[in-house]
């Protein structure tokens, strides 16, 4: 069977899936003309050095879990644990948030028109049904996550060119109301610039979340042809094309629907209505199928990269031991339990919604709750990746590196702490009211305390991730130690062992020595005797005779 890998085109369409989400597209439009300021200031402030450094480090250490893998050779146990809960986490809030989105979309998507040409607001899904639709959703998600990257490429190629076909329709009914109906907003000139008022700056947050997702691509490293020239040039014209859509679509809405009229939560659905004057058009349909179809594949494209990381994770205890596992054999444990997670989410917003509060929670209300905290715990994943990239390339000097980013250090001094400012920014103004109604006061205040229960919750990680590993370090010392005591008395045995062999060695010798000298002895004896025995007499000479 032929191997499937990802050209230059399809790691372009990977981008393309995990930056261009559909719903954010009017989310940026309702702002005005002060976002394509927005664009340009964050493109280069962010964006530019975020391509770069992400290009770097993915064909330099291509063997790590992406921004996991870099943050922990540069930083140690701490870090990559805060860092892997925060990722995961909040992959589940917006996961969540898309969710709830579904029901919502087919609520818009079979309104009504009334005889004056009025939108009735009489979508046909209720609470409840809503949350069945999104837990089916979340499931069957969960179950398309688990695939393999290989058995995955069509859906994600299918997906990004289902994005550039929803900008292009949008674009398309956009001149067409332009031309018949001309400009509805007024562009002056002085729209396009900000009054650096909390209002214009609030396009931030927003701008930011569109640009984060580039380091994804790295999971998809082992069936990437040609990574070391690929990955940096798909970088780079997946994340300018993503932009370019992003524009092109606020734009159109921008020429064609009034921006007080936008919609936040119904996303490109809603506006296509608008654009078409019909909620009831086959074009309407037509996009909210396609719609759809791109949120599975923001999450199965994100998924790869997510779940790299919190399997790794978990293999160095950073993480509970069920993201390691498999629950079953097509789903994993770090997606079945982003499912669980999920869906207890899911079910708490359903419940609040049909509870007897004073105030009414729309889905909607909903849907920007999880949304916002997702994109706050989402920035405090990245403030560590530029320092991390200035000090893996003071410690680090060494490793080969078939990108590199140019300049001195000076220039890559200003290029990792600009982006990691601005970014830090973006995560404290996305928890300030813009209007300071009780409404939002109440939504903040609520996003506020989950953001500190998230950054409590990841603190107790470390401390737990601490503790086991000192436990797991000790139990390795004590066992060296044991190791060591055995081989020391082994090591006396046979010393032991050694020396009584010498003595008994020497003892025999000694004995021999003595039996020799005995046998020696005797054997002298018996020479001498045999010798006197064996001599004749000695004749008497006369002559000696006569003279004594």
């Amino acid at each position: 069977m032929r191997e499937r890998k990802y050209g230059l085109v399809g790691s372009i369409l990977v981008i393309v899936s995990v930056l261009f989400v559909g719903e954010a597209a009017p989310s940026v439009a309702i702002v005005g003309n002060i976002q394509y300021f927005w664009w340009g200031v964050l493109g280069l402030a962010f964006l530019v050095p975020y391509a770069l450094f992400t290009s770097e480090l993915s064909v330099t250490y291509p063997d790590q879990s992406n921004i996991y893998g870099w943050i922990t050779r540069a930083f140690g146990d701490k870090m990559r644990t805060r860092f892997s809960f925060y990722y995961w986490f909040n992959f589940v809030l917006w996961f969540t948030s898309l969710a709830l989105l579904i029901p919502i979309t087919i609520n818009v998507s079979t309104e009504t028109q009334a005889s004056d040409g009025s939108i009735l607001q009489n979508g046909i899904v209720t609470s409840w049904q809503g949350a069945l639709i999104s837990i089916a959703f979340i499931w069957i998600t969960v179950y398309f996550m688990s695939t393999n990257v290989r058995e995955s490429k069509f859906f994600i190629c299918t997906s990004g060119f289902v994005k550039l076909l929803m900008a292009i329709i949008i674009v398309v009914l956009a001149i067409q109301v332009l031309c018949d109906e001309g400009m509805i907003n007024y562009m002056g000139v002085e729209t396009f610039l900000p009054s650096f008022d909390f209002v214009s700056i609030a396009p931030v947050t927003i701008i930011l979340f569109n640009f984060i997702g580039l380091e994804v691509l790295t999971a998809y490293i082992p069936v990437i042809k040609n990574p070391k020239r690929n990955i940096p040039l798909a970088i780079a014209i997946g994340s300018v094309l993503s932009i370019v859509l992003y524009i092109v679509c606020a734009f159109g809405i921008s020429l064609s629907i009034p921006f007080n009229e936008v919609s936040l939560a119904s996303g490109i659905v809603e506006a296509a209505q608008m654009l078409t004057h019909n909620p009831e058009s086959i074009i309407v349909m037509i996009l909210t199928i396609l719609f759809i179809l791109t949120i599975f594949g923001n999450f199965i494209a994100w998924s790869y990269g997510v779940f790299g990381v919190t399997k790794t994770a978990a293999l160095e205890n950073s993480l509970p031991r069920v993201f390691k596992s498999e629950i079953t054999r097509k789903i994993s444990g770090s997606a079945f339990v982003t499912g669980i997670v999920a869906t207890i989410f899911v079910l708490i917003a359903t419940f609040i919604l049909e509870s007897p509060v004073d105030r009414i929670w729309d889905p909607n209300d909903f849907f920007w709750l999880f949304f916002d905290l997702d994109m706050t715990v989402l920035f405090l994943c990245y403030v560590p990746l530029f320092p991390a990239f200035l000090k893996l390339r003071k410690i680090d000097p060494d490793t080969p590196r078939p990108f590199k980013v140019p300049g001195n250090r000076f220039v890559l001094f200003i290029l990792g702490w600009v982006p990691t400012i601005v970014i830090a920014f973006a995560a404290i103004v996305n928890l300030i009211p813009e209007d300071g109604s009780s409404a939002e006061l109440e939504e903040k205040g609520f996003e506020l305390l989950s953001g500190i229960l998230v950054v409590v919750i990841g603190e107790v990680l470390v401390f737990l991730t601490r503790r086991r590993s000192k436990k797991l370090a000790n139990q390795i010392k004590t066992s060296q130690i044991g190791d060591d005591l055995t081989n020391q008395t082994s090591k006396d045995e046979i010393n032991k062992t050694k020396i009584n062999q010498i003595d008994n060695i020497s003892t025999n010798q000694m004995d021999g020595i003595k039996d020799n000298k005995t046998e020696i002895n005797y054997a002298d004896s018996n020479s001498v005797n045999q010798t006197d025995n064996s001599q004749p007499d000695k004749p008497i000479s006369p002559f000696n005779d006569d003279k004594i």
